[in-house]
């Protein structure tokens, strides 16, 4: 039996610690992220502000992502709007600086976060969403597994353009455990 819930091949997943909120800072100040992690307003968030997003509540589980040879974050992976009585959660994810992507973390933080939703919480289905312009994201998504299953139209303005948000979902039933 594997008891390495929280370690991949290249990331482990770890709680949230007081020192990261410094280095969770910086990712609030590069364009990329916010405009991918969230589709709110593109603003910088200081310390308080990022520290209360990471508070403790019933329905989110909040990750950070770790490269394997060591603890400093390269990135967030978590589980909100958990429904426990549907068991069914969102599954969200950002990797923060732009050296840190394209290395196969998030690949690896996601099939660890999918098999801890499936096996350990007992849910039965997750979704995201994610912007169109997200490609890459996209591409993850399905090669993981995950099904699309709708769009909100012109949901997003960017530069004076709409943009539709993308959602997708899979079930346990066709999780692949690997």
């Amino acid at each position: 039996m594997d008891f390495k819930m929280f370690e991949g091949s290249l990331v482990k997943l770890r709680a949230v610690r007081d020192e990261d909120f410094e280095i969770i800072e910086n990712w609030y100040e590069d364009t990329y992220f916010l405009r991918n992690v969230d589709t709110a307003i593109a603003l910088p968030k200081n310390n308080d502000e990022i520290k209360s997003m990471y508070d403790p509540d019933d329905d989110i589980i909040e990750l950070m992502m770790c490269p394997l040879e060591n603890d400093s974050p390269v990135g967030f992976i978590s589980i909100y709007n958990i429904e426990w009585n549907n068991r069914s959660g969102t599954i969200a994810i950002g990797i923060g600086c732009e050296s840190d992507r394209h290395l196969g973390y998030g690949t690896d933080a996601l099939k660890l976060m999918m098999k801890y939703a499936f096996n350990e919480l007992n849910l039965d289905r997750l979704d995201l969403e994610v912007v169109e312009y997200n490609h890459a994201a996209h591409m993850l998504y399905e090669k993981l597994g995950f099904k699309f299953g709708g769009r909100r139209r012109e949901a997003v303005l960017r530069d004076g353009k709409r943009f539709d948000i993308l959602i997708f979902d899979i079930l346990r039933s066709e999780w692949t455990k690997g």
